[in-house]
């Protein structure tokens, strides 16, 4: 039943979104760039990324980007026929649903906590804009980030870290997950295994980033993984109750870096350690649903770091919602929030998003969002809340058997 609802949510998804591509006009603001900045890579012979840029700025994404855009570059026949990569844009939105749901399937979410977590991610304006509409490449992102968590889910760590590492070399976003891509490895395969594939994962970027490397290595390290990069104010949907002064300070980097890797820790000690040694437990009681208890822990806990990395971000744009839109759910269904509570928190945040040009006020509004549920996230390490919501369909079922 649940995979009916996944092929009918697609279907839908894609015809909606050629619905936008063929009546709502598409809105340049990157795409061109990226395609320049691909022309002088692929057809100029440049390899200096300090030297790349086009006509909104400078080439600041890794190899991967390139080679995929490059891709589009063809298709578009060089930008002058946007319709068939807005086409292949629709696909990866419609896919991204898809993977999401066999995420949830694959944890045997029962069809209630099916439908929370996959039917709000058909009515996101913002999102499917950012996809059919913007071509942002924030959209392949989250569609190699969330196909790695399927693969990591089905212990199939290997293909898991290769796709993982492709995501980060199209957009260093995918990083936000890097302490808890370590944290499942370690819990799932021991510290051995977790260094060879951390190896693999530095293999796929030595290997896509190599044309570069090869000839200007720092050139290619200081822009692809630019980490003090400054950020437009005029952009930022999170800080702008902030004055740009503040904003645009190193001190403030400083102060968000250090408090996220604050949170990162105590984010471990009293949930994610607790919430391990609880599914070790319980796969010694259950250990043919051994697999999907353990599913269920590596999800949450991937969703829960990069929504950590997300409210401690330096700056969020718009485009940056597609990174956390798709995990929102889940995490508000393994904190055990109430259903309407559920709903009005991301009937906010899709609100912030939709609402041009920033405000102080929507602003303070997503940041009220996003720490609350940080509030829930550590307090549900405290009380072991978070086990019991992820536990209990699984127990009903084993009951039922």
């Amino acid at each position: 039943m649940k995979w009916k609802f996944s092929i009918l949510f697609c279907l839908f998804d894609f015809l909606v979104g050629v619905g936008v591509i063929y009546y709502v006009p598409f809105t340049e603001i990157d795409f061109q760039t990226y395609l320049q900045q691909v022309y002088q890579v692929f057809r100029e012979g440049k390899r200096d990324y300090s030297q790349i840029r086009g006509d909104s700025g400078p080439l600041v994404y890794p190899g991967g980007f390139l080679f995929i855009y490059r891709l589009f570059y063809a298709m578009s026949n060089g930008g002058s026929d946007l319709l068939p990569v807005q086409i292949c844009f629709a696909l990866i939105h419609s896919a991204t649903l898809c993977t999401v749901c066999a995420i949830c399937i694959y944890c045997q979410l029962d069809t209630k906590e099916f439908l929370f977590c996959s039917v709000p991610l058909l009515f996101s304006r913002r999102v499917m804009s950012i996809h059919v509409l913007r071509l942002f490449n924030d959209a392949i992102v989250t569609f190699l980030s969330y196909l790695s968590i399927l693969f990591f889910v089905a212990q199939r760590h290997f293909v898991a870290c290769i796709v993982y590492s492709l995501s980060v070399s199209v957009k260093m976003s995918a990083l936000l997950y890097a302490p808890a891509v370590l944290m499942v490895l370690l819990e799932t395969t021991g510290y051995k295994q977790a260094v060879s594939y951390i190896l693999v994962c530095g293999a796929v970027q030595f290997l896509v980033g190599l044309p570069f490397l090869y000839h200007h290595p720092i050139s290619y390290i200081s822009k692809a993984f630019e980490f003090h990069r400054v950020f437009l104010y005029e952009w930022t949907v999170n800080w702008k109750f902030l004055p740009e002064h503040i904003f645009k300070h190193p001190l403030w980097s400083l102060v968000l870096l250090l408090s996220h890797i604050a949170m990162l820790e105590l984010w471990y000690k009293r949930v994610v350690r607790k919430m391990f040694e609880n599914f070790r437990k319980l796969c010694q009681e259950k250990s043919k649903q051994r697999n999907v208890i353990l599913g269920r822990g590596i999800v949450t806990a991937l969703f829960q770091c990069q929504f950590i990395g997300i409210a401690f971000a330096r700056s969020i744009h718009y485009q940056f919602y597609t990174w956390y839109f798709h995990s929102l759910p889940w995490i508000l269904y393994s904190l055990g929030i109430s259903l309407q509570q559920s709903c009005f928190l991301l009937f906010v945040i899709e609100l912030v998003y939709n609402m041009y040009p920033p405000t102080w006020y929507m602003s303070i509004l997503l940041q009220y969002c996003h720490l609350y549920i940080i509030y829930k996230i550590l307090q549900s390490g405290s009380d072991q809340r978070i086990t019991q919501c992820l536990v209990q369909s699984i127990k009903t079922k084993s009951a039922e058997e």
